[in-house]
Parts: structure tokens; sequence; C-alpha cells
């Protein structure tokens, strides 16, 4: 003879659609204080970057820190891609360095999203793209360089 099945019937409670807007309004509240946050740093960052555009470059550093810069900055951000993308396809605990490896090519790594579904194909576009990329970020560091006012020596 078998037990009677009861079912219990999990009736909402009175604070349900309470509980549920609070945390639908923390959600909002959240994501726009991030939003702020970001906005107030990149304000901050262009008004630094326009204070240092109106300063005299001293010309200190030129092409060759350039390219040993891009160089090393490519080789960093294109071995990490391939390093993360091998270790994010184990299920260890590898695959969250991977991710983390696979990181540092962001933003610029979103233009390669449409050939993610073909591997080898993502990581030759994302290489040629963190190669590109890194003359840039090579360039806008070595700008800053040249117009950061060096310590005074006294």
């Amino acid at each position: 003879m078998r037990a009677p099945v009861v079912a219990i019937a999990c009736a909402p409670s009175a604070f349900t659609p309470i509980r549920e807007a609070t945390c639908g309004t923390m959600s909002w509240y959240f994501e726009s204080v991030l939003s702020l946050l970001f906005v107030v740093i990149i304000v901050a960052l262009a008004a630094w970057l326009s204070s240092l555009a109106r300063r005299a470059p001293r010309p200190r550093l030129g092409w060759p820190a350039l390219w040993r810069l891009a160089c090393l900055i490519g080789a960093v951000r294109i071995g990490a891609l391939w390093v993360g993308n091998a270790a994010y396809r184990d299920s260890g605990w590898s695959q969250g360095l991977g991710y983390f490896l696979l990181m540092t090519g962001l933003p610029e790594i979103y233009f390669a999203r449409s050939a993610r579904a073909d591997v080898l194909r993502w990581l030759l576009l994302g290489s040629a793209l963190l190669a590109g990329s890194s003359v840039v970020w090579a360039g806008l560091l070595v700008w800053v360089a040249n117009r950061v006012r060096p310590a005074e020596t006294r």
C-alpha cells in the first residue's frame, strides 16, 4: 500500500510583490550608479587628456620607443588571447584563468565576435585586431609620456 501523495501549495506571500519590486529597484539602482561612475571616469579622463594636449610636447620618446612599446603590448595581448583560449577549453580551474586572459583583449576583441564559431578564424582575426590596436595604444602612451612633465629636481 502506497502512502498518499500530499501536495503542498505554496501560496504567494503578501510581501512577494514588494520583494520583487525591491529587487528590481535595487538592480536598476546599481546599474545607474555603475553607469554614472563609468561616465564620471570617462569625463575625468577626457579632461586630463585635454589638459595634456595643451602642454608643449617634450620630444623625449620617438618612433623607436613607439615600436618597442607596440611590440611589447601586442605580444602580451596576443599571447594572452591564444593561451587564454587554450585554457578556456579545459573544464577545470584553468577555465577561470583562461577567461581572465581572454578579457585582456577587450574592447577590440568585440569586433571579431562574428567569427567566434570558428575558433581558429576567431583567433587569427583577434590577433590581427590586437596587433593593429597595440600600435594605437602605444601611440597614446607615448603621446601622454611626452606631455607629462618630469618631476623637478632640486
